[in-house]
């Protein structure tokens, strides 16, 4: 056999992420069927998450609703400081100022001993064009719709983790 240099473990390009996700955003808006449309926004705020939170395998699926919901509008008001450029450090207090969302993961993560909230902090809106905010935003109001406030945010209709179900649709 003619052997081949593989590559193993190296990401898609950001640029292509960043399509993937507004392809999977314009299937959304154009389809007539709500129940396909939420899980195209549901699909598309997961690899919005993984991608920005550099999240792998599923801990994407450990996003909390009841803490998502009442971490949403932290960062709103942010603001970029007119004096930024690359090679800016910042204070913690600019930081915290910063536009951004939290993604409150439940669970055992990164080291960490016991079950609780791992909080990552996410730009709003990214340079690469990543919008966390606005898939957030859609994330809660489609889980609002299905009548669920608390529990996995990527959830089925019942309630149940996306990412225990084989097959949600």
């Amino acid at each position: 056999r003619m052997g081949h240099k593989s590559k193993a473990n190296h990401p898609l390009p950001m640029g292509a992420m960043v399509r993937c996700i507004e392809l999977i955003k314009e299937a959304a808006q154009a389809t007539l069927a709500p129940t396909e449309a939420n899980h195209l926004y549901k699909v598309g705020a997961y690899l919005t998450f993984c991608t920005a939170g550099a999240l792998r395998g599923n801990e994407g699926f450990f996003l909390d609703l009841a803490a998502v919901r009442t971490f949403q509008d932290v960062g709103r008001g942010g603001h970029i400081p007119n004096r930024l450029t690359s090679n800016t450090i910042l204070t913690e207090e600019d930081c915290l100022n910063l536009p951004h969302v939290v993604l409150p993961l439940l669970g055992n993560f990164k080291g960490e001993t016991g079950i609780d909230h791992h909080l990552i902090n996410l730009a709003s809106n990214s340079m690469s064009g990543l919008e966390p905010c606005w898939w957030l935003d859609k994330l809660v109001e489609i889980s609002e719709q299905e009548g669920r406030l608390i529990g996995p945010a990527f959830g089925t209709t019942n309630g149940t983790s996306m990412g225990d179900v084989a097959n949600p649709l």
